[in-house]
């Protein structure tokens, strides 16, 4: 069995809270799951089970059940982390399973708002006027807006970091080269006739790839040629870990507490308004750095 780094995927993008604290967690775990017959999807499988027990008892509404909500919430993100350091320190990883592990968050939080929308239903009708006031947004509106800020800044992030761990490696087409590996994937998958969900997995994220790649015009893939490897990993290691601090595991430690304390008014304007500055202000350095590098 391998050392607890060799289990990261990549140790200078990782995010402070994951280094911290969840991955340092989840290796306990691996230990016991490692000579098991657990597949990494297998034990994505059970942090969707673990998020969507969290969501039934956050959607209960009491200040008992937002305790073990939170419980369940911090659990999920300690298997979260587990699937894929087991898949790494085994060799057992896949290219389906990376994609697996990003439905799995999804699909994961999907429950969760589920159960906080319920939550604030609920919450909204024992305490009309101080716990939320209708005169700025209805309750369930705020999960929304809060999930979609949470989603962005988490897609602000895997893009920032992929892009790091790419271009430190010199390779400024790492795009296109991953949709032509899936691509391939697929047709031998569709030849052999076998591998339905992963063939399904598969175009779902080469439509969702695509779907961005639409956007970047031939300026911007000249200019991902245009970056010395060594000068960009020195400069944008910085930012990279600047952008961690907005990803979604810190985002996970940060509701897990505040919701323990039901503190749910204040995590809303905390991830409103605090953190969606914080982004710009990140945005705006790296950028700016990116410029500079390009001038050079």
């Amino acid at each position: 069995m391998g050392t607890f780094k060799q289990s990261l995927k990549n140790y200078e993008s990782e995010e402070l809270v994951d280094l911290i604290i969840f991955r340092p967690i989840a290796h306990i775990f691996v230990k016991i799951f490692y000579h098991t017959n657990l597949t990494p999807n297998q034990i994505s499988l059970l942090s969707v089970i673990s998020c969507a027990i969290a969501s039934g008892f956050y959607a209960y509404a009491e200040p008992w059940s937002w305790v073990v909500g939170a419980v369940f919430y911090f659990y999920y993100c300690v298997l979260d982390c587990v699937d894929g350091q087991i898949a790494r320190l085994k060799g057992t990883g896949t290219k389906t399973g990376r994609i697996v592990d990003g439905v799995a968050d999804y699909v994961s939080h999907v429950f969760l708002y589920i159960g906080l929308i319920i939550a604030m239903v609920r919450m909204q009708a024992a305490y009309p006027l101080p716990f939320f006031t209708d005169i700025i947004l209805p309750g369930w509106l705020w999960v929304l807006i809060t999930a979609l800020t949470v989603v962005s800044h988490a897609m602000l992030l895997d893009h920032f970091r992929n892009i790091f761990m790419a271009m430190s490696k010199g390779d400024p087409e790492w795009e296109e080269d991953e949709v032509s590996e899936f691509s391939k994937e697929y047709d031998r998958l569709k030849k052999n006739n076998e591998g339905r969900f992963e063939r399904a997995i598969i175009t779902a994220y080469l439509t969702y790839t695509k779907f961005f790649l639409m956007f970047q015009g031939k300026d911007s893939k000249k200019k991902k040629k245009q970056y010395n490897p060594k000068e960009y990993y020195t400069r944008n290691l910085l930012p990279v870990r600047l952008w961690g601090f907005i990803g979604g595991s810190t985002n996970i430690l940060i509701f897990a507490v505040m919701s323990a304390f039901m503190l749910i008014q204040e995590y809303f304007w905390f991830t409103l308004v605090a953190t969606n500055i914080y982004m710009l202000i990140v945005l705006v350095y790296q950028l700016s750095i990116n410029k500079r590098l390009l001038k050079k």
